[in-house]
């Protein structure tokens, strides 16, 4: 089912706020899928290195910037 999957994905977006590992993220690099996520613990150490693009900061509707 995987390949069938991410044969026809360009990115996959992870906004997830909690991941224990981030198997999703990693077979998609390993398929050479882009991968846009949310720096959750689990995802920083499951992607390494690769994980280390640039990050988009976030805030909270209704907060000061």
């Amino acid at each position: 089912m995987r390949e069938h999957v991410y044969s026809r994905s360009r990115v996959i977006l992870m906004p997830s706020l909690y991941e224990s590992w981030g198997r999703v993220a990693v077979e998609a690099f390993a398929s050479g899928i882009p991968v846009i996520a949310h720096t959750t613990p689990g995802l920083v150490e499951s992607m390494g290195e690769a994980g280390s693009s640039p990050t988009v900061t976030t805030r909270t509707p209704g907060s000061t910037p």
